[in-house]
């Protein structure tokens, strides 16, 4: 599977409930893996480079990176959006893309994955936008965001407001001097 290779022994089996025993073996890459890696990503970059395919198509096609490759290895911020203040990249990424110039690749960069796997990976900066004053025009989509949660926070407290009237909480005698149930 992702995670590794699986040995599974059966010990009982009781019509759909079974007893079995588990031995997780994860494979290290080996230096010819990641060289492996780095070749195929250089030709990819040159493919694209060459205008044969998009970074996204190749993205789709060659990542295998589950989380990214269905959406053309866009990577996102914590709200879903995909685009990123600095100061919240991680810093390997940020130290990759520091150089490159809007609209370029950069070369097969080696990074830990979030499985602790080493693995390689192309960057693409699509552009960099400067520093400014939030405006609907450059930030829609970040304000659209803003006002969503704003508007869930909102219904959820309106919720427990009216939830609280109507709920009785009895509280057992041994945690009454608790002080977070106060």
């Amino acid at each position: 599977t992702e995670f590794g290779f699986h040995l599974i022994k059966l010990i009982a089996r009781e019509k759909d409930r079974y007893s079995t025993q588990h031995i997780l073996l994860k494979p290290n890459p080996q230096a010819l893996d990641i060289e492996g890696a780095k070749v195929a990503l250089n030709q990819l970059r040159i493919s694209i480079l060459a205008g044969a395919v998009t970074f996204v198509g190749a993205a789709q096609q060659a990542s295998e990176d589950p989380i990214t490759a269905t959406v053309g290895g866009l990577l996102t911020n914590k709200e879903g959006g995909t685009r990123m203040a600095v100061d919240v990249l991680p810093p390997a990424v940020y130290f990759a893309i520091e150089h490159l110039a809007p609209g370029t690749i950069s070369e097969p960069l080696s990074f830990t994955a979030h499985d602790n796997r080493e693995a390689m990976r192309l960057l693409f900066l699509e552009e960099r936008i400067p520093p400014h004053q939030a405006n609907l025009t450059q930030d829609y989509t970040d304000i659209q965001q803003l006002l969503i949660e704003k508007k869930r926070e909102t219904a959820l407290q309106a919720w427990f407001d009216r939830t609280r009237a109507n709920t009785k909480i009895t509280v057992a005698p041994e945690y009454e001097g608790c002080a977070l149930l106060r």
